[in-house]
């Protein structure tokens, strides 16, 4: 009788032992699975905020080269219309001169 019960109190160490291990191995799969997580969540927000980014300067260089181009033509708009106003002047002068010439 005493030998069934030294041999049920070792069964039930055994078992609380194997169970204790069970939740060990949970446990330590349970962490491995939340700092995988952790990771991929902190991955995934720099990839968004890496695109905000290139989104950003996407934005910053068609900007720029709007205002290129919108300078480019004010210039080239400004620029024939300063050498209109120079033709106008030199043909009013050139008038004014040839009434002011005396006629020979």
């Amino acid at each position: 009788m005493k030998e069934l019960q030294m041999l049920d109190v070792a069964r039930r160490k055994f078992m609380s032992y194997t169970q204790q291990q069970k939740e060990t191995e949970l446990a330590r799969l349970d962490d491995e699975i939340r700092r995988k997580v952790r990771r991929s969540v902190m991955m995934l927000l720099l990839m968004l905020m890496m695109m905000m980014l290139m989104m950003m300067m996407s934005c910053i260089v068609l900007f720029c080269l709007f205002f290129l181009y919108f300078s480019a033509v004010v210039l080239i708009f400004g620029f024939s219309a300063l050498l209109c106003i120079i033709r106008s002047s030199f043909r009013s002068s050139s008038v004014i001169l040839c009434t002011l010439a005396p006629v020979v």
